[in-house]
């Protein structure tokens, strides 16, 4: 995984990063937060998108995921 200046590369055993985002951690909170919600599978999730704004959700619009 990586973004414009930042990298992360995951083994069997190691994570390793480099760059002002620690992208392993953001992965690992979103894996976090997705067991939290019960491990949904990704039919489960949508996307609302707007001139202003983005807002992910799961099952209905009404149950943002912040």
């Amino acid at each position: 995984m990586s973004s414009a200046d930042s990298w992360a590369y995951v083994d069997e055993a190691n994570i390793f990063h480099w760059g002002p985002r620690d992208l392993a951690d953001e992965v690992e909170a979103a894996a976090a937060a997705w067991r939290k919600q019960g491990s949904p599978e990704m039919n489960r999730y949508g996307l609302t998108i707007t001139n202003t704004a983005q807002h992910l959700w799961l099952d209905e619009p009404a149950n943002p995921i912040t």
